[in-house]
């Protein structure tokens, strides 16, 4: 069986930044972009604009997130940092913690 995780540069690549991961949300309708922060899913729901989800992204850039939102006019917009960053820019920023995960399962 194969395993769900790449290594890369000696620390294992989060299943939801994986092309595998990427493919099934296209697969139910997610549009995937990637950035420098890491894969960007984009679900587009007519007339109220579109969600944002950044999974596990190993850096925080608020300037590209920003720029993500205008783009896809994102009404929600969903970070979910890499386990152990820093979330403070994040909360400074407005952004609310949450304990649910927003994994398809």
């Amino acid at each position: 069986m194969a395993s769900t995780k790449v290594k890369i540069k000696d620390r294992p690549l989060d299943i939801r930044q994986s092309r595998e991961y990427a493919n099934f949300l296209t697969g139910i309708f997610w549009q995937v972009e990637r950035a420098s922060i890491g894969q960007v899913f984009i679900k587009k729901l007519p007339i109220i604009g579109s969600a944002l989800k950044i999974q596990r992204t190993e850096k925080i850039n608020l300037k590209e997130i920003y720029s993500l939102q205008k783009k896809h006019r994102a009404f929600l917009t969903i970070v979910e940092p890499e386990i152990g960053l820093d979330t403070k820019p994040l909360i400074t920023a407005g952004f609310k913690l949450t304990n649910s995960s927003y994994l398809p399962t």
